[in-house]
């Protein structure tokens, strides 16, 4: 926890006292760099048959970041750097512009009509290119004091299998409610909802831990790229996604406390990938690169390593209501295209938040740069 969280404290306070000895951080910008590039010829090399449209997601919204990052490009002034930043910046969007275009005629079809409105409707280029500046300090702060008990040796506690399921499944919506809430903001009426999907995204009384709550966020970031502030229920929505973020943040730095093990790291990009694109630098650590690359496997993808098969197997309810949707698997080193989607947005938001906030006189490596 220390070593993580100590350089970001240090930086804080420089920037406070508007010093500008700012970190270097290259070596995680280099490896990024490299590892997105790896990432996604891995993906335009695939041959798998049909994909997940939540890695499509993830491809999105690194491509967003990614034009994001362009436009701010260009709006700065020419010199040699900014057009060698651009050169490599382009590349990578390029690319991904590609992946996307091949894998959505190969999307895996579901039965459910709302699962398939919203692959129609939300997974859309154009839609997330989401620019907000990236600052410190909007969030509320985190507990002064551990909030997870150590071993008497210093080491993190092992959680059991009915704590690692309520850290990562408690309250509502499950994945078909989250998928028919969303779809409601398509169809019949732009931006629609109704009493039950309200009450589901918006009760502050129910416990809700994991994927739940960042499935919240995700619904409230969806009504905001959909224009559906106007409507009284999203009105405030800017203020919602900024108390989700708040309560992620409190999560995301219990799993740093845990140590980032695997079974979390699925989760944890999530909520680097859905905060961190609102510009929440507290979700940015660039020392997560360290902790998120050695899950590359040799071929390209990502994989969490989980091998404990009980975890599968909580994703689905009782009543047999999936909990979360099938991450897809890759059948290549243990990689699922979940993590390999997540993995691709974290990438692109790691070299934005180095080269924009943490360390703005750092040049951007070319791919082949070493």
């Amino acid at each position: 926890m220390a070593i993580i969280w100590k350089p970001l404290t240090l930086l804080f306070l420089v920037l406070a006292s508007n010093a500008v000895d700012y970190p270097d951080y290259w070596p995680q910008l280099r490896r990024s760099v490299q590892s997105f590039n790896k990432l996604l010829d891995y993906m335009l090399q695939s041959r798998t048959g049909s994909v997940v449209g939540d890695m499509i997601l993830g491809v999105v919204l690194a491509r967003g970041q990614l034009a994001v990052m362009k436009e701010h490009l260009l709006q700065s002034p020419t010199t040699k750097k900014k057009l060698s930043d651009l050169a490599t910046i382009s590349l990578l969007q390029n690319k991904c512009e590609e992946i996307f275009q091949k894998y959505m005629p190969i999307r895996i079809e579901d039965k459910r009509e709302a699962y398939n409105l919203i692959m129609d409707h939300v997974i859309k280029e154009e839609l997330w290119e989401v620019d907000y500046p990236i600052t410190v300090g909007k969030l509320r702060e985190l507990p002064k004091k551990s909030v997870i008990k150590k071993r008497p040796n210093g080491k993190p506690p092992k959680l059991t299998k009915r704590q690692v399921l309520a850290f990562l499944f408690s309250g509502h919506p499950s994945e078909m409610e989250s998928d028919n809430c969303i779809s409601l903001l398509i169809s019949p009426t732009k931006c629609g909802t109704s009493n039950k999907c309200w009450d589901i995204m918006s009760n502050k009384d129910e416990k809700i831990h994991g994927y739940p709550l960042t499935h919240r966020l995700l619904y409230l970031q969806i009504a905001r790229q959909l224009e559906c502030e106007n409507r009284v229920e999203f009105s405030h929505i800017q203020e919602s996604i900024k108390d989700l973020c708040s309560d992620i943040l409190v999560e995301q730095n219990k799993i740093v406390e845990l140590g980032i093990p695997k079974g979390f790291r699925d989760l944890f990009l999530e909520q680097i990938t859905l905060c961190g694109i609102e510009g929440f630098a507290e979700f940015l650590n660039p020392l997560y690169v360290d902790t998120i690359l050695p899950l590359q496997t040799p071929s390209g993808c990502f994989a969490d390593e989980i091998s404990d098969s009980w975890l599968d197997a909580l994703n689905v309810a009782p009543s047999g209501n999936r909990v979360k949707r099938d991450d897809g698997s890759l059948e290549e080193d243990g990689c699922t295209m979940h993590i390999t989607g997540l993995a691709t947005s974290f990438l692109a938001l790691s070299i934005r938040s180095i080269v924009e906030f943490w360390n703005p006189l750092i040049h951007i490596p070319s791919v082949v740069e070493n």
